[in-house]
């Protein structure tokens, strides 16, 4: 019976709210899932716990308080005094997200930034999962692969290593399958030019305020994609080609105005750094991790992989990001080999491996060792890229094979039961940890932050120093949890230009040689006009050596010992930052270069000299060791390399200045078989930190030895510590502002 032309609409209209109801379904499924798997812990603490092993959280938290608050008080919101106080920062060298700090206002005013932190994450993941289901369903017409799809995108290693470290901003990246989806419904007539390039638009200009980075990676892949299209003869060809890059150009041209107050600080701002900030092997893929897990999937588990993934970029789970998950490698060949003949199919798989290969880095690295082999990754160093982490490239890499892997449910000829067992596996291998602490960690402020007690001893606008610094500590929170109520002297991220010569820094971040410690740190102090050192109780034992000998008052309140240094007290100024840090590198490589001679002298194994060990050695004095231990032991501990090869063969390694490394290495090049030095922290031409390696010979560090004593002798003495000397405890009066 036919139908007449009201019933045909009325039966189009009901289908197609059947098709969004499924379609909120399974976006409530992927969110479901990814409370399942990772929201768990939350359950009796979403204001308590947090994601995320790493500062990135406070961070975050941090920016969730500071945009709202910014535009409220009409602050410039991208430049702050708030932290690395009194010069400041520019935000958009951070990770700074503020259409999602904006966005999270409510949950922010009424449950705090921890709870905005933790429902983003979750939303973001099965955000990300659900775009992806969109564009598969598309290109696939079938629900079920689609889902497979987006589960693929959505819970793949990047999303998982990106969460383990709560990086919120690189789990926002929900927009990417969304432009793809748009811009094969443009390359097909399917979509209109104006709408096209309002959706890339609107797309990009959202992503900018999300990640910069993932922005600025969309972006670059999104044109290379075009442009392999069209050189591949897709069908459409130039015409098709046209017709979705005029529109995607007047649509990225419209989004970057709309970001244009973000990119205007980011380029033409003050450049807190400068150069490749975070090195290579840290933030590039390492080629074994394309096959072998870590332990942000259950399979990574397996002890015997634990070994290998362990030294995977300096042990970092969200860098480690490569992994393909094995069953989508027969997968993607099946694929390939059906559609080689084809524009589209040879298309696709072209991408997937320009994209694996990139995600690579510059240098191949194997098992978190660095080989002399080059890569094509080089290219990105040259682009605005520069300081983006090769392995994140990965996300595409994750979205591509969830394309192959959903029209490899629909057009194979396999049967139903081999698809069936083939997604199981996929499922089986993509399984996250599943256990909660592996996503999921406590946030403990002390009641002198939480209850407001940090009013009645802190003055409004004042600088202070809370320790540790950056790494493992809820400095940014707490500054945060007081609504901004103080300046910090220290920060989050890479040290910017104006504090990075400081040697302290490191000190006061992770556990670190540090002659004259107590003079370093108040120097330091000095020159940033802190007020107040503030200090977890919990943590008073790795800082009392160096606070025990300053200048200062201190007092126990509300489980925070509150350090107030006290100039008075001070016999005269200290030197500035660059003095310090000539002092500071001079006396570690000459003190250093006359304690293995010493050990070596006494009939020291060569062979047992190595960094971790070398307090005990006698390498470096016990009480010249600041700041808390790092989690686990490092191969350069205390920020120095040691090795001995043989009698005839020592290595030392140290950071150090550039400015300072020169005169070191013309002292002692006549003693030593190699003196070399190489930037690691900035661009050449800028000073800054870097590495100096120096190899003698037996004979020769004998040589070394003697110049050592020598320079040392020549190094001007500080003034004294101070003029009555340990710390003093005074009345609560006295320190309240």
């Amino acid at each position: 019976m036919a139908l007449s032309v009201d019933e045909r609409v009325g039966a189009a209209a009901n289908s197609k709210r059947l098709r969004e109801v499924n379609s909120y379904l399974i976006f409530a499924s992927y969110l479901a899932l990814a409370f399942a798997f990772f929201g768990r812990g939350l359950i009796d603490g979403f204001t308590a716990k947090q994601f995320g092993f790493s500062n990135d959280p406070d961070l975050l938290g941090w920016m969730f308080v500071w945009w709202p608050r910014a535009i409220e008080h009409h602050i410039n919101p991208f430049l702050t005094r708030a932290y690395w106080a009194p010069a400041g920062f520019n935000l958009t060298w951070t990770t700074s997200v503020p259409l999602l700090a904006i966005i999270a206002t409510p949950i922010t005013m009424a449950f705090g930034p921890i709870a905005s932190l933790n429902a983003l994450c979750l939303l973001s993941v099965a955000l990300a999962a659900y775009s992806g289901f969109l564009l598969c369903r598309y290109l696939t017409g079938d629900w079920r692969a689609a889902l497979m799809g987006g589960f693929i995108f959505g819970f793949s290693p990047y999303m998982l290593g990106s969460l383990s470290f709560g990086r919120l901003h690189l789990l926002s990246v929900w927009p990417i399958p969304l432009v793809v989806l748009a811009s094969v419904k443009r390359w097909r007539s399917e979509l209109s030019a104006i709408a096209y390039g309002a959706i890339v638009a609107a797309l990009l200009a959202i992503e900018f305020y999300c990640s910069l980075e993932i922005a600025g990676t969309m972006t670059m892949f999104g044109g290379l994609a075009l442009l392999l299209a069209w050189s591949c003869g897709v069908e459409g060809g130039t015409r098709a080609f046209l017709r979705v890059a005029l529109p995607a150009g007047v649509g990225f041209v419209c989004g970057l105005a709309a970001a244009s107050p973000l990119i205007y600080y980011f380029y033409f701002g003050p450049h807190p750094v400068s150069g490749v900030i975070w090195p290579e092997s840290m933030v590039a893929g390492d080629f074994l991790n394309l096959f072998v897990p870590t332990i942000a999937n259950e399979f990574g588990e397996i002890p015997a992989l634990m070994k290998i993934s362990g030294h995977f970029n300096h042990g970092l789970l969200a860098e480690a990001l490569v992994w393909i998950p094995l069953p989508l490698l027969p997968i993607a060949f099946l694929y390939a080999r059906r559609h080689w003949r084809e524009q589209a199919g040879r298309y696709l798989f072209d991408q997937l491996v320009m994209i694996a290969v990139l995600s690579l880095g510059p240098i191949l690295m194997v098992r978190g060792h660095e080989t002399t082999i080059g890569l094509p990754g080089n290219i990105l160093s040259a682009t605005p890229l520069a300081n983006c982490g090769p392995a994140r490239l990965s996300l595409y890499t994750l979205l591509l094979l969830a394309i192959m892997a959903s029209r490899w449910l629909v057009e194979s000829a396999a049967s139903a039961r081999t698809k069936a067992w083939s997604m199981a596996a996929v499922a089986i291998f993509m399984t996250p940890n599943l256990s909660a602490s592996t996503w999921v960690r406590p946030v403990f402020l002390p009641r002198f932050y939480r209850d407001g007690v940090y009013r009645s001893y802190l003055k409004r606008g004042e600088t202070d120093l809370i320790l540790p610094v950056m790494y493992r500590d809820e400095t940014m929170l707490a500054q945060a949890r007081a609504a901004m109520y103080f300046n910090l002297a220290d920060g989050f991220g890479p040290w910017p230009r104006q504090v990075e010569a400081w040697p302290i820094l490191d000190g006061l971040a992770l556990e670190t040689w540090m002659p004259e410690g107590p003079r370093q740190f108040s120097a330091f102090l000095e020159d940033k006009q802190v007020r107040h050192v503030l200090i977890d109780d919990r943590l008073m034992a790795d800082w009392k050596p160096i606070v025990s000998r300053m200048c200062a008052s201190s007092e126990d309140v509300a489980g925070v010992t509150i350090v107030s240094p006290n100039p008075q007290w001070t016999p005269s100024p200290l030197p500035p930052m660059l003095e310090m840090r000539k002092r500071f590198d001079d006396i570690r490589i000459y003190r250093l270069i006359i304690l293995i001679e010493n050990y070596l002298s006494r009939g020291g194994d060569p062979l047992r000299l190595n960094a971790i060990d070398a307090v005990k050695l006698g390498l470096i004095p016990a009480g010249e060791v600041v700041g808390p231990p790092f989690a686990t032991p490092l191969a350069d501990r205390y920020h120095l390399g040691i090795r001995g090869f043989s009698q005839n063969k020592i290595e030392i390694q140290l950071l150090a200045y550039s400015a300072d490394a020169g005169g070191i290495i013309e002292r002692l090049r006549a003693t030593a078989r190699t003196a070399d030095f190489h930037l690691e922290r900035a661009a050449t031409g800028h000073p800054a930190i870097g590495k100096l390696t120096l190899i003698f010979d037996r004979a020769g560090l004998g040589r070394a030895a003697v110049i050592s004593q020598q320079a040392l002798r020549e190094i001007p003495p500080l003034p004294a510590e101070c003029s009555d000397a340990g710390t003093k405890t005074l009345p609560a009066s006295s320190t309240r502002g």
